[in-house]
């Protein structure tokens, strides 16, 4: 528990965890500060007079979702609410997070700093995991974005990778029924809204594991960072091995695979980047219906390829070249499944043979190399 002034220093305020008692302070205090989004946000995301968030939805939030409140108090009376939920994901999936949920402030009580000394506590919490912070909001309502943004948050520009945020740490079947993201109202309020993160989110995405270059999945970062760190990557691993060349005059292996892994990956985002709605990317067999679907989408500039410094080659300064998607991948994948061979012909090894263990290891086995696995297999290992 822990008590603050607000900024008229007339009034204690207490944050402190909230109770079972506290529900139906919170929904009030929700659904009356929520009376701002009234004309702001789209008209079939909420239609007033009815309640913005509803008895069975805040509990279905709580008792299924895991989202734990506290609560500014001002004598008896609730004026500020904020919830907390931990994330927890598989790795390959991406990192685990908390997330800063239902963040409200009583109008009269509004630009006093409670907000603040909520945000405050909250954030020391999160800082207990060492995980990242994501928030979520409506896009319209800058009011509450300029708030984060004063507190280290960036918004999150790329639409597809914003979608998939919403789909993998808010919207999910496993945090109940009313959190389906195939509901029209999830469908409506992902549309018209906004993610941040914190730093820790961004250094967690950015970072490639050393020795196996999967870092977390495309979906979740910048197509266009994580397309320069891709080019970094491959150049590091080129490097490594035209001095191991010089060095010892055979190949260095693990550099091959590595920068296979990188071709594949610039496969994969450069196919995102034209599915802003996840409409194909995570099926099955996605890459191959998105190829289908967007291969005759002309790019003109190889600097707006999401990874221009990979194949496909260009002219010196490559800003009138014209190239489809399908020549995009195809080329990468060709230098893909070449690397993928070098690999192997120098001694790439998964397991204690280069035979059925390390075919096995390239059939299921590493999601970097999920983009060339759907779209071209290794039978050339047969």
């Amino acid at each position: 528990m822990t008590s603050v002034a607000v900024a008229d220093g007339a009034e204690q305020v207490t944050i402190r965890e909230a109770t079972a008692h506290d529900f139906d302070s919170i929904l009030s205090v929700i659904n009356e500060a929520a009376m701002a989004y009234k004309g702001v946000i789209p008209a079939d995301a909420w239609v007033a007079p009815a309640p913005y968030m509803s008895i069975d939805e805040l509990r279905c939030d709580i008792d299924v979702a895991g989202i734990s409140f506290y609560v500014a108090q001002v004598g008896a009376g609730i004026v500020g609410v904020m919830g907390i939920q931990k994330r927890i994901i598989e790795e390959e999936a991406g990192p685990s997070a908390t997330l800063i949920r239902h963040a409200y402030t009583r109008t009269a009580m509004q630009k006093k700093g409670i907000g603040t000394a909520l945000m405050a506590k909250l954030q020391e919490l999160a800082a207990d995991d060492n995980w990242p912070v994501l928030v979520g909001t409506w896009k319209a309502s800058q009011w509450a974005i300029r708030f984060y943004e004063k507190r280290g948050f960036r918004a999150i520009e790329d639409v597809s990778v914003k979608n998939n945020l919403l789909r993998r740490y808010w919207f999910c079947e496993d945090l109940g029924a009313l959190n389906n993201p195939a509901s029209e109202h999830r469908r409506i309020q992902m549309a018209a809204s906004v993610v941040l993160v914190d730093n820790k989110w961004l250094d967690k995405t950015l970072t490639f594991v050393s020795g196996n270059v999967r870092g977390y999945p495309a979906v979740l970062v910048s197509s266009r960072a994580l397309g320069a760190e891709l080019q970094e990557l491959w150049h590091g691993y080129r490097k490594q091995n035209d001095e191991h060349m010089r060095e010892h005059g055979v190949p260095l292996e693990t550099a091959f695979y590595n920068m296979a892994c990188l071709h594949s990956l610039a496969v994969e985002l450069e196919l995102r980047v034209l599915d802003e709605e996840c409409e194909y990317c995570d099926e099955p067999e996605g890459y191959c219906k998105l190829l289908t679907h967007y291969g005759d989408v002309i790019i003109t500039g190889k600097q707006n390829l999401v990874a221009p410094n990979l194949p496909p080659a260009s002219s010196e300064d490559g800003a009138d070249d014209e190239f489809t998607i399908r020549t995009v991948v195809n080329e990468r994948l060709d230098a893909c499944t070449t690397c993928l061979q070098l690999a192997v012909m120098s001694g790439f090894a998964r397991g204690e043979t280069t035979g059925p263990a390390l075919k096995e290891h390239l059939r299921v086995g590493d999601v970097d190399l999920r983009a060339v696995r759907q779209l071209r297999g290794f039978s050339w290992m047969s």
